[in-house]
Parts: C-alpha cells; sequence; structure tokens
C-alpha cells in the first residue's frame, strides 16, 4: 500500500513537472539565443514598400547645432550601431498554484535523494501508508532530533532558502529600496513556513515518506521553528555574496566552469531552486554564464 501511494504521488508531481516546464522566456534569451528560438525565413529579395507607400526623403540640416569638429577626428561623424535592441518585458508575478507547484517539485526532487541516500528511510516505506503517516505526526517533545548540527542549522536553512528563492523569484519584483527588499523578505518568510510544515508532516513529507517522527527522538522544534527562520538569513546572505562577490567572478574569471562552480558553491540555495524551477543550476536572470568571454 505505501509503495503504491508514493508511486501514485511521483507519478502526478512528474505530470506536474511536465506541465511546467517550458522554454525560457523572451526576457532570459539572448539575442543570439531568440535567433535560434524564433527563425525567421530567409530570403534573397529584399521585401518591396506597399503599393500604396511612396518613399519620401525629407533631410534637415542645422549646421548651427552641429558639435564641434576635434582636431583628431576631423569633420567624419563618429558611426553609430544599428543593431535592433530588444526591450525587456515588464515582471509579471507568476499565479500562485505555479509557485506551490515548483515547491511541490522540488520536495519531489528532494524526497528522490532522501530515498536514494537513507537505508533507514528505504525501510520504513513498507507498512501501512496513511496509518504510519498519522502515527508519525505529534507534537514535539524536544528542541534538537538525532540530526548533527550541520544538518538542522545549516542543511535546513539551505533547504528552506530554496523555497524562499523560489517565492522571490516568481513573485516579487527587483527590489529597488531597502523597504522594498525587507518587505519582499518577509512574504518569502511566510511561504516558506508553508513550504517547511509541509515538508515536515504534510502528505508529501517526512513523516510521510520515512516515518520520521514514528521512532521516539526523531523529531524536535528545531526542524519546525529554525528552518524558515535559518531560510531568510541564508538568502539575504546569498544575495550579498552574488552582489559583491559573484558579479566580481564574472567580470573577472573567463572560465565558464569556474563561474558556474562558483555560482553553485557558493549559493547552494539558489541553486536548488533553479533545479526546481527547470532552470539550469548556475542560472541568473540578466547575467548569462558567457557574458564577456570571447569579446
Amino acid at each position: 500500500m505505501r509503495r503504491l501511494v508514493f508511486r501514485s504521488v511521483t507519478c502526478v508531481v512528474c505530470l506536474c513537472a511536465l506541465g511546467l516546464a517550458r522554454p525560457a522566456s523572451a526576457q532570459e534569451l539572448t539575442a543570439v539565443q531568440q535567433a535560434f528560438v524564433y527563425r525567421q525565413p530567409l530570403t534573397m529579395i529584399p521585401n518591396a514598400p506597399a503599393p500604396e507607400a511612396s518613399l519620401t526623403f525629407d533631410f534637415q540640416f542645422d549646421l548651427s547645432q552641429q558639435p564641434a569638429a576635434t582636431p583628431g577626428q576631423g569633420a567624419v561623424p563618429t558611426p553609430k550601431s544599428t543593431l535592433p535592441t530588444v526591450p525587456a518585458a515588464e515582471f509579471k508575478p507568476a499565479k500562485l498554484s505555479r509557485v506551490f507547484l515548483y515547491g511541490l517539485q522540488l520536495t519531489f526532487y528532494e524526497h528522490i535523494m532522501r530515498v536514494a541516500a537513507q537505508s533507514f528511510t528505504r525501510q520504513e516505506l513498507e507498512g501501512p501508508f496513511f496509518q504510519d503517516w498519522f502515527d508519525s505526526v505529534h507534537m514535539p517533545s524536544k528542541w534538537g532530533d538525532l540530526d548533527t548540527w550541520q544538518v538542522n542549522y545549516l542543511g535546513h536553512a539551505i533547504h528552506g532558502s530554496a523555497a524562499a528563492r523560489i517565492w522571490l523569484d516568481q513573485r516579487e519584483r527587483k527590489a529597488t529600496s531597502t523597504r522594498e527588499y525587507l518587505k519582499s523578505m518577509g512574504r518569502a518568510f511566510l511561504f516558506s513556513i508553508v513550504f517547511s510544515e509541509q515538508y515536515e508532516i504534510g502528505p508529501v513529507s517526512e513523516a510521510s515518506i520515512g516515518n520520521v517522527g514514528l521512532r521516539e527522538g526523531r523529531t524536535g522544534w528545531v526542524d519546525h521553528i529554525w528552518t524558515p527562520c535559518g531560510a531568510i538569513l541564508w538568502a539575504i546572505a546569498e544575495d550579498g555574496i552574488d552582489k559583491y562577490f559573484l558579479t566580481f567572478v564574472d567580470k573577472h574569471v573567463p572560465f565558464l566552469m569556474a563561474r558556474a562552480a562558483a555560482r553553485m558553491i557558493l549559493n547552494p540555495g539558489r541553486m536548488l531552486a533553479n533545479v526546481g524551477q527547470n532552470r539550469v543550476p548556475w542560472y541568473r536572470a540578466g547575467r548569462p554564464i558567457s557574458a564577456g568571454i570571447g569579446r
């Protein structure tokens, strides 16, 4: 019964992931990528003007407004680029359903890693699903659990910051002031609480898949309180690292693998959020990994 329910939940999440999987939006593509994605038919004959249109030439020269010629340039005008510019699309917050489905997709990936890496989690897949799930959900009697401090205070903070980052990427515009930044972090904090509680005791949680809490000492208040609080602190720290260090790496390190490794290692929460949103782990909005290389 437990395996049947687990497989059913896995199929549902996979279908949701397929529904969410889509190409990057136009504002996330460079000019070269747009040329490949939005291909135009090739022709050797220029487009002829419409029959009713007439070509007129209206040139007006105002010599009094011309800039003074410098000794080095003479009277030769400075050439200007004729490449078209693509205006950035206006940010539109995603629907709440999409945000929650991205969070569910991230949860699915994390449970896959738990089942693959933890033998005791695989052992608990046997038995009645609903009965063991309900028996695993109860009020913690102490602060800590059997996990190490690295798992409780670092791993849980990274895990929660990934959920907060999904909210920030999908629902919040780029903040232009400290006040707006703190407000957006506050809303991300509320979402991380919901995400954390679902991951602990929800239908797709450690309590239902692996029965964490069924055995004495396997759960504690640290899982419910520190995860969302540490998530916001970790997300703010990652923003600072990305702004002041990783942008420096992008400008001065000409190696793609080094750039990608720095982004993933120094921003692990953002890396998990990117994976949950069907992006490459090193993704940054408006900052392609290959920017500035080959010039």
